[in-house]
């Protein structure tokens, strides 16, 4: 499924890169696509779009930077292209080349479904839209393409999949979701909580003795009864960071054999929080036990859950359910600053499998021209 930050995600920043590609004869057209012409400037501002998710969102500039990669290093990393038993590893410059053929297809088959159902684009992404290119003028020739080109891309990258989107989902649409659908997604499978975690292994990984567990299953019953007492929740917090430092002096003693005289401590007391964790129950990267724990929960509740949060490692957690963060000042407003992500979730699957077939048409139906893209090569994007 397409992360929902994807579809709205708005490439604005233009990094000062060198394009080799300015300048040269290349042909004016780089592809077709069930015939539409892809310009050879509308080729390299997707190209660079590509290149600007993969190198700086996706996180290789930090590998390159730490690791004082070249360039030639920079291109030699591989990315993984596909999805399962098919997927591929190909060099980074192989691969923007077919992320950015990928994209234009995409593109075409949105406009298409667009066309389709009705949907266009509204007053205020088009509003959206002229703000944004008015930061930009004819500087933009220096990487290859103008701003129209730019324009372009932005418009079928950052708005018209998110128009299609939620023109169809939203009230309304064609495949309209109830509100009450919507909301009840949400108060179920969007969960805002505190907790704090005791291992049940040791550092081999190997499940604690039964007497070892009993101990831990004892000490966390203990915040138990203080919550059950109306204790405030960062007391509790306090009361564990206590208790687990307490284990750790008791370890070093016994390690060392010291006296309690020899310890010293800090009579300054740290400031202490308990930061807000949260998740979405249905998410691939969702603890199915944790999840659970926290869907019996009312607003203020808590409980005690045993889980795995990887294959080697077992904890039981003490778990405080909220209806917020203190980013949001009530359940309504977190729902209305999230409910467009609520949405997505529910029926980004649906969507893209909706997507597949247009697609797939849309790429038998395409033709590139070879020349403009070995002459508009992605390694002209990043030079020593």
């Amino acid at each position: 499924m397409q992360n929902f930050k994807r579809i709205l995600a708005t490439v604005c920043a233009v990094v000062m890169l060198v394009l080799c590609c300015a300048g040269c004869s290349t042909p004016d057209n780089a592809m077709t696509i069930d015939g539409y012409t892809v310009s050879t400037g509308e080729y390299l501002a997707n190209m660079y779009n590509m290149f600007y998710q993969a190198y700086y969102n996706g996180g290789l500039y930090y590998t390159a930077y730490y690791n004082q990669y070249t360039a030639d290093q920079v291109w030699a990393m591989e990315q993984t292209y596909g999805e399962g038993d098919t997927a591929l590893k190909l060099k980074l410059d192989d691969y923007i080349k077919q992320v950015t053929k990928d994209s234009l297809i995409r593109q075409q088959a949105v406009k298409s479904l667009m066309s389709e159902y009705g949907i266009s684009l509204s007053e205020e992404d088009v509003q959206e839209i002229d703000e944004q290119m008015s930061t930009y003028d004819n500087s933009l020739i220096a990487f290859g393409f103008n701003a129209e080109n730019y324009k372009k891309m932005m418009t079928a990258y950052n708005f018209e999949e998110a128009a299609l989107f939620y023109g169809l989902y939203n009230e309304g649409g064609q495949k309209a979701v109830a509100e009450t659908d919507v909301r009840s997604y949400f108060d179920t499978n969007y969960l805002v909580y505190k907790t704090f975690t005791l291992s049940l292994v040791d550092d081999e990984g190997a499940d604690l003795p039964a007497d070892e567990i009993a101990k831990l299953e004892a000490q966390m019953q203990t915040y138990m009864d203080m919550h059950k007492a109306g204790k405030d929740a960062l007391e509790i917090y306090k009361k564990y960071l206590a208790d687990e430092e307490a284990k750790k002096e008791a370890e070093k003693k016994e390690e060392t054999k010291q006296d309690s005289t020899t310890t010293t401590e800090d009579d300054k007391e740290e400031e202490v929080t308990w930061s807000f964790s949260s998740m979405v129950a249905t998410s691939e990267n969702a603890n199915a036990d944790l999840a659970k724990a926290i869907q019996g929960l009312k607003a203020g509740e808590a409980t005690t859950v045993k889980y795995n949060p990887s294959s080697s490692s077992k904890v039981l957690a003490f778990v405080i359910r909220y209806d917020h963060s203190d980013d949001y000042k009530s359940k309504d407003e977190f729902y209305k600053d999230t409910r467009d992500s609520v949405l997505y979730t529910m029926k980004g699957d649906e969507f893209e499998e909706m997507l597949k077939e247009p697609i797939k048409q849309k790429t038998e139906k395409t033709e590139v021209n070879d020349r403009a893209m070995d002459m508009c090569d992605p390694k002209n994007l990043l030079t020593d």
